[in-house]
């Protein structure tokens, strides 16, 4: 499945294509990173990953997760689990990422 469709140098671009569900996918608010809900582990799960830059997937949440949100200043991200909000501190710099 196709997480969605991105312009790059004014041509679309799928971000990311695997026989999975992917879903939501929200930029961070510097550009530089994409969250996004999967089924690729046989459940719905959050990840981010590069968009730039290539670089694999992080499993964000460890018991099910879906519809992420960046908080603005980009230093946590935000998703459902049932009927749950959970935050995860999110740190990203130059040499990487890390929550």
């Amino acid at each position: 499945m196709t997480c969605g469709f991105f312009e790059r140098d004014g041509e679309p671009e799928r971000f990311v294509q695997t026989p999975a569900l992917e879903r939501s996918p929200r930029f961070s608010p510097d550009g530089r990173f994409v969250a996004y809900a999967s089924d690729t582990s046989g459940r719905k799960e959050v990840y981010i990953r590069p968009y730039f830059e290539s670089g694999r997937e992080i499993l964000v949440s460890t018991d099910g997760g879906k519809e992420p949100v960046w908080s603005r200043d980009g230093c946590q991200l935000f998703y459902r689990r049932d009927r749950q909000v959970l935050a995860v501190p999110v740190e990203t710099t130059a040499r990487g990422s890390s929550w």
